[in-house]
């Protein structure tokens, strides 16, 4: 009897460590995902300019619009509001206009 239990709580203790093992790399991925600080530039969304575009800039645009993303940082884009669903393009540092056919929300990363 005393052997079953001491052989369940082993069995216990080893599925936690297997837990907390496969759970670690994801808990590192959240907190890395967060930004330090704002990009550093700026960004034109459909002529509206930002400078120093920090959060969620949503697309106030229901057809085409023009993107010109002269920020330090990559802009990702989102296929709904407030940075949600998902991603539909990337668009690098440039200072060339980019013609965004889809997506309503984008976050320099």
């Amino acid at each position: 009897m005393v052997e079953k239990a001491h052989r369940s709580g082993g069995i216990c203790m080893r599925r936690g460590i297997v837990l907390s093992l496969l759970l670690a790399p994801m808990s590192v991925a959240f907190v890395t995902a967060s930004p330090a600080s704002a990009a550093k530039g700026g960004l034109t969304v459909a002529g509206v300019p930002y400078t120093d575009p920090q959060g969620c800039v949503v697309v106030q645009a229901e057809a085409f619009v023009f993107v010109v993303n002269r920020t330090d940082g990559t802009a990702v884009v989102y296929a709904a509001p407030h940075c949600t669903g998902g991603v539909v393009e990337t668009l690098p540092p440039s200072a060339r206009p980019h013609l965004l056919s889809a997506g309503q929300s984008l976050f320099i990363a």
